[in-house]
């Protein structure tokens, strides 16, 4: 079994440069071992035999960029996760939103667990407010889930969160493999697109009533969280809310938002 060289300092800040430059990740000194540990992940899979080869195979081929950044991009994420904000979408929408067409993003949505326990949402909805439909976009910059997004099949131990009457309404089970798919009228609900938060123009030409940005601002430094979020509120129309991870808080926020839940930021008119 080959052995790899420890990454050393000069290495490790050419790899956090990286990520900061292609998707606005701040690392700290403290990530050395994770990042040490992802990339040598990305040696043994392409059998490059060191660090600083790696490094000199990136800087000569710039389109595997992406595969590093998938790499380096972490994706812990699941059905329903934080339900408190969808206790209060569901709550929200009941109350205010009738009669017209919505529009839904889950700006960092991994591997799809997000938008489509918000398409669950919405479609529930949808059946006792007829007069309501929704638009609803999922990205993330990293290709690799997205992929795993649009396939839309899930493993027995990435369902169990799911109510049962969702899993039997929303989902097909493949018995041989314990898969589950979201069926297809429902997987073609949410579209799917690669992004990345700090590309300086948004090209998404609508306004959202309803923004998911949810713990990916704890990997930015300060001066990118600000630009990220002040630019989701800008596409978001007057009284829109926007959901943050529950240990996420961004201060300069309340200039703009008024807090009306946990984590929960409304946009003032």
């Amino acid at each position: 079994m080959q052995e790899y060289p420890s990454l050393k300092q000069t290495e490790f800040y050419f790899f956090r440069n990286l990520i900061k430059d292609t998707a606005g990740i701040s690392l700290d000194s403290s990530k050395k071992r994770l990042v040490e540990s992802r990339v040598l992940g990305l040696l043994k899979r392409k059998k490059i035999p060191n660090f600083d080869a790696y490094i000199e195979f990136l800087k000569t081929h710039p389109n595997e960029i992406d595969d590093f950044v998938n790499a380096m991009t972490t994706n812990l994420t699941s059905f329903f996760r934080e339900n408190s904000h969808f206790d209060h979408l569901t709550q929200h929408l009941t109350k205010n939103l009738r009669g017209r067409t919505i529009n839904v993003w889950s700006a960092a949505c991994s591997k799809g667990h997000e938008a489509y326990s918000l398409m669950m949402i919405l479609e529930d909805l949808f059946e006792v407010h007829t007069d309501l439909s929704y638009r609803l976009l999922a990205t993330d910059i990293n290709t690799d889930v997205l992929n795993k997004a649009s396939r839309a099949v899930y493993s027995e131990d990435e369902i169990k969160d799911i109510p049962r009457d969702k899993l039997k309404k929303f989902f097909d089970m493949n018995q041989n493999k314990k898969e589950f798919r979201i069926k297809p009228f429902y997987q073609s609900k949410v579209k799917f697109r690669q992004f990345n938060l700090l590309h300086p123009q948004y090209s998404i030409p609508l306004e959202f009533d309803i923004i998911f940005l949810r713990n990916v601002l704890i990997y930015f430094n300060e001066e990118d969280r600000i630009q990220v979020t002040n630019s989701l509120v800008d596409k978001l129309k007057p009284s829109g809310l926007m959901y943050l991870g529950h240990s996420e808080s961004v201060a300069e926020l309340r200039s703009r938002c008024q807090i009306v839940g946990n984590s929960v930021f409304q946009k003032i008119k």
